[in-house]
């Protein structure tokens, strides 16, 4: 199986979600531009995209460029990225603070409860909730085969990872995160 991993990072995700496959790496701090580097015309069976299009601003080219990228019916495209309508988000909110991924300045961490501001800043500058990403992959041509939610792994997390962890699996969009697989 080959994987391209974009975003990769490190490139411990990919090689744990795929120990057996051959996996191609691309990442921002390796040099790699998502808003303006194409991707890699090659025959993949999945495009493994973790936590990238909340960092990019034009999702819609990327998916395009996904798209061309796909073999249809065979290539799968699998995206995970924060949930912006989670169960603590919408919490949080209700207290008048901002959710801990998400910022205001490009230089401070403010509004933040938990000590939350402490985190570095995320970088992100789209939001998603489960709804509008589908509604979003549906407008450029893709099938979804498979949606799931995904429990949080900050560490912020371990007193309530019980709960999390239920309501995760209750309904994607109360996630702290979700995942989608789709083909073209």
């Amino acid at each position: 199986m080959r994987v391209l991993d974009l975003g990769c990072g490190d490139r411990q995700r990919g090689r744990r979600e795929f120990p057996e496959a051959e996996i191609v790496g691309l990442d921002l701090q390796a040099g790699w531009n998502a808003d303006r580097d194409s991707i890699p015309n090659a025959v993949w069976d999945v495009i493994f995209v973790h936590h990238l299009l909340e960092h990019l601003w034009d999702v819609d080219l990327f998916l395009e460029r996904c798209k061309r990228a796909m073999l249809p019916g065979h290539t799968k495209l699998i995206i995970g990225m924060p949930n912006l309508a989670s169960w603590v988000n919408r919490l949080v909110f209700l207290g008048g603070y901002l959710p801990r991924c998400y910022e205001v300045s490009t230089r401070y961490n403010v509004g933040k409860p938990f000590g939350w501001h402490q985190d570095g800043l995320g970088g992100h500058r789209r939001v998603f909730t489960v709804r509008a990403f589908c509604q979003l992959l549906a407008l450029h041509g893709f099938t979804i085969l498979r949606l799931r939610g995904e429990p949080s792994t900050a560490p912020c997390w371990r007193p309530i990872h019980w709960l999390d962890g239920w309501l995760t699996r209750l309904s994607p969009s109360l996630a702290s995160a979700f995942r989608v697989e789709v083909i073209r």
